[in-house]
């Protein structure tokens, strides 16, 4: 047996780093959409996941001169519809001006903010830019397909995989694998990558699938 994505003892882990794909990201965001005013919607108080993509999106804004806020970090808890009701009691109570872009700590989250914004009738991403952070399928098909973070899935599962059939042929090697995280730019930014159709056609054909899975495991994260 492996462990994906957290760590426990006497199992090899298998995870992503959680910062050099969110920098990416936030650098895009501010070099080629003028991002200035954001919002972070965060995960879990203490979690160290939602900590480290902060960070990230923290050190582009200050290598930008970017200002920013603990008031512009709305505190969520990676699911759906608390983001949505997060998100709207926060424009209320803030009367200003919607940030150019609500970056949001995973893409569970950031669909219920575009959930949100679409309610309010603030569109995506010509008013408001939304981006997430795993790279799910199921942001292929949300409507706008979703900027996001990929964690290096391809990469995790290959490794774990790989581990397991070797200590299948040679017995139980307790190991520690880091895939890099990478931007994986859609439309809810505001522009799309050159493969984008390609992948969505692919994806197209797992989201019932995935979503089934979810539902029955994860059911309190995705809605």
């Amino acid at each position: 047996a492996v462990c994906l994505g957290y760590q426990m003892d006497g199992l090899s882990c298998f995870e992503c780093e959680n910062y050099h794909g969110m920098y990416e990201l936030v650098e895009h965001l501010v070099t080629e959409h003028a991002v200035r005013d954001v919002l972070f919607v965060s995960g879990p108080a203490n979690n160290q996941e939602s900590e480290l993509r902060l960070k990230a999106m923290l050190d582009v804004l200050d290598k930008y001169g970017i200002p920013f806020s603990e008031e512009q970090v709305i505190p969520c808890d990676w699911s759906y519809h608390t983001a949505q009701f997060s998100l709207e009691a926060w424009l209320k109570q803030h009367d200003r001006k919607c940030p150019d872009a609500v970056i949001c700590a995973n893409d569970v989250m950031a669909m219920g903010c575009c959930a949100t914004l679409e309610e309010l009738r603030i569109p995506v991403p010509q008013d408001v830019i939304v981006t997430g952070f795993d790279d799910l399928v199921s942001g292929y098909v949300f409507s706008p397909s979703l900027t996001s973070v990929n964690p290096g899935w391809d990469d995790m599962t290959k490794a774990a995989m790989e581990h397991l059939w070797k200590c299948i042929d040679n017995g139980n090697e307790i190991i520690h694998h880091v895939s890099q995280s990478r931007m994986s730019v859609k439309r809810s930014c505001g522009c799309t990558s050159g493969n984008y159709e390609d992948k969505q056609r692919k994806y197209t054909f797992f989201v019932g699938y995935e979503r089934m899975v979810y539902s029955s495991y994860l059911g309190w994260h995705l809605c």
